[in-house]
């Protein structure tokens, strides 16, 4: 099964990114502003996208405060397999900074939906960025990253 990682150094404290991969208020600021979740373990998220024909629910597995956050992906309209999929945060210091390792596991083959995908999280891992540093990112639909694939 193929899985997508990415790591990627923040120039912010652990804490800010736990609470920018946490809270409701911090992931409509760098992934999708369509997006309601539960600030708990065993809670649930939902994330839309394209005026909502793309629709995942997450459960929240773990929350190890400043360290680590896992969702299961329960269900997903995505053409690209994302139901049954986990997903990882892990925060490590690095001074007063930190460095993020994600994954996104668990996906049946590596095909265009699943390249579709690698490049949506790094697109997006780099807003999450942006957010942490400069207090702006770039979420869904302010920037609009299917439209951004698209050639003309």
């Amino acid at each position: 099964m193929p899985d997508i990682l990415h790591l990627l150094d923040i120039r912010a404290a652990r804490a800010r990114a736990f609470e920018a991969l946490t809270s409701v208020d911090g992931v409509r600021h760098w992934w999708t502003r369509d997006s309601t979740l539960e600030n708990r373990v065993g809670g649930s998220g939902e994330f839309a996208f394209n005026q909502r024909r793309v629709v995942t629910r997450v459960r929240v597995d773990e929350q190890a405060p400043d360290a680590r956050v896992g969702w299961t992906v329960t269900a997903s309209n995505a053409p690209s397999g994302w139901a049954g999929t986990t997903i990882s945060f892990e925060l490590r210091a690095d001074g007063a900074n930190t460095t993020l390792l994600f994954a996104h596991r668990g996906f049946r083959e590596a095909n265009d939906g699943y390249a579709r995908v690698t490049t949506g999280w790094a697109y997006y891992l780099v807003s999450l960025k942006q957010y942490l540093e400069t207090g702006t990112g770039a979420p869904h639909p302010e920037i609009d990253f299917a439209n951004m694939l698209r050639t003309a």
